[in-house]
């Protein structure tokens, strides 16, 4: 009996502990200007079927311009940003991952970073005033 109480410890050791990522987890992109539409190629090693949040806005300002909601695969996003008329400027690509947001992975994503994010860490996570983390990263960029 005593073993058996030795082996459950140890299988929970396990689980628990693979079951927290122990790299920082990153968001990164490419962002180009193809005729007035607006490609975002990214990399992260957030898991397959993460939804984004992919904005468009002026450098400083609030209003966005557009929004668009690609999925990981294979450690890969990609979307194409097709704005009505954008003007000569200064712009941010914002992109976000919130674990807040819903799973389409069936809870395979929500068990990796945690129901509020606690499992994220990493240079571009950010924790938000409900405690929830997130992970961002913005790129600037001007158009033409």
């Amino acid at each position: 009996m005593r073993y058996f109480k030795h082996l459950i410890i140890i299988i929970l050791i396990i689980a628990f502990g693979c079951a927290t990522p122990k790299e920082d987890f990153i968001i990164k992109a490419e962002v180009k200007n193809q005729k007035g539409k607006i490609l975002v190629n990214g990399q992260t090693n957030l898991p397959d079927k993460a939804q984004l949040l992919i904005s468009l806005k002026f450098k400083n300002k609030k209003d966005i311009i557009i929004q668009a909601l690609p999925f990981i695969e294979k450690g890969k996003f990609k979307t194409v940003l097709t704005p009505k008329k954008l003007k000569k400027g200064k712009y941010e690509i914002r992109m976000e991952f919130s674990p807040q947001a819903f799973d389409w992975s069936k809870g395979k994503v929500t068990e990796i970073v945690g129901e509020k994010g606690e499992n994220l860490k990493g240079p571009y996570v950010k924790t938000l005033p409900d405690g929830t983390k997130i992970l961002e990263n913005t790129i600037d960029f001007s158009y033409p």
